[in-house]
Formats: structure tokens, C-alpha cells, sequence
């Protein structure tokens, strides 16, 4: 009996044995399993997809040069008759003729003036004076047809960025063509403005 007994024990170890002779070993329920890294495939790379090349910018439209001088937005623009030379250093931003003026500014400007509403006219000039140093205009009237000019004078010019300044001429004693003409410190002209003198 005792034999039978340790004869089944013997048999139940070489059976256990064997099973265990495989190498894989079972894992704890809580245990997962190592995953390496290289047994997941790698996708492969998608191809990249080329960016858009942007769109050549239009060739810009050619633009004509235009002189570098400050232009001063409050200035009013020139009137018919009026020519202004545009240059660097002092230069007349307008030039109006007018009746009168009143806190600075010309009153009854035009281009066309009756002698019987007075025989007075200014010229009201905006001055610009970018190296905002001291200077002199020089404003003289000639009438069409003479070389004579009439009413010389000459004004001074502050050390600002732009300057207001007005000359007037009373000798008007008859119809016919005028114009005020301004000239730097040097004489060189800087504009002028033709106007009639009417009955």
C-alpha cells in the first residue's frame, strides 16, 4: 500500500515536471505583460505634402519721383495764377491776394479785383522754413507790360517750421494785370500770383 501511495506521488511530481519544462511561465493575475518597443510595427511616415509656393506679388506700378520736401496738409493749394517754385530750405507752402487780413489770414482772396472796392490788396504768404533759421522775403508788385516793379518790401522770417507773413500794395490806379512777386533773401524767386485789377 505504501508502495501504491508513493508511486502516485512519484508520478504527480514527473508530471508536474513536464509541464513546467515548456519555459513559459504563467503571470499574476495583476501582472501585464512587457511590451517591447520594437514589437509594435512602425507606421511608416506619411509623405510630406509640398507647401503652397505663395503667390508672386504683383510688380509694383512705377511711381514718379516726387521732391522731398514736407508739404504742410493746413495750407491751402494754390490758386489759378499762382505758381510756387518747390525746393529745400525756405519756400512758400501758398501765396493768396486778398483784400484784407484778419487774424492771420486773407480775407476776400480771389484772382480778380474791383477798383471801386479799394485800391489795397495783400499778398498773404505760408512760408516754410525747415532748418527753422531766421530769413528774408522779398514781395514787389509789377503790373503786365513794365519791368518796373512797384511796392518793394522786405520781410522777415522767424525761426519756426513755417512762418505766416503778408505785404500790401495801395497803387492801383488802374484796370490792367498784376502780380505779387516773392523772392528769397538771395532774390531767388520763389512764386508768384497774377491777378486783374477790373473798374
Amino acid at each position: 500500500m505504501k508502495t501504491t501511495y508513493i508511486s502516485a506521488i512519484l508520478a504527480a511530481f514527473f508530471l508536474c515536471a513536464g509541464c513546467s519544462s515548456g519555459g513559459a511561465e504563467p503571470l499574476p493575475n495583476d501582472a501585464k505583460p512587457a511590451v517591447r518597443a520594437d514589437a509594435v510595427p512602425a507606421l511608416a511616415p506619411e509623405p510630406a505634402t509640398p507647401a503652397p509656393e505663395p503667390a508672386a506679388a504683383p510688380a509694383p506700378a512705377a511711381v514718379e519721383p516726387v521732391a522731398a520736401v514736407p508739404i504742410d496738409p493746413s495750407a491751402p493749394e494754390a490758386a489759378p495764377g499762382v505758381e510756387l517754385v518747390e525746393r529745400e530750405g525756405v519756400s512758400l507752402g501758398s501765396l493768396v491776394i486778398a483784400r484784407g487780413v484778419e487774424l492771420r489770414q486773407p480775407v476776400e482772396p480771389g484772382t480778380s479785383f474791383s477798383l471801386a472796392g479799394g485800391n489795397k490788396l495783400y499778398a498773404v504768404m505760408d512760408v516754410k522754413n525747415p532748418s527753422k533759421e531766421l530769413s528774408e522775403l522779398g514781395v514787389a508788385w509789377l503790373p503786365e507790360g513794365s519791368d518796373k516793379e512797384r511796392g518793394a518790401v522786405t520781410l522777415s522770417v522767424g525761426e519756426q517750421p513755417r512762418w505766416r507773413t503778408w505785404a500790401y500794395h495801395s497803387g492801383f490806379k488802374k484796370p490792367g494785370r498784376w502780380a505779387a512777386i516773392v523772392r528769397d533773401a538771395g532774390g531767388v524767386e520763389l512764386g508768384r500770383a497774377t491777378f486783374d485789377v477790373t473798374p
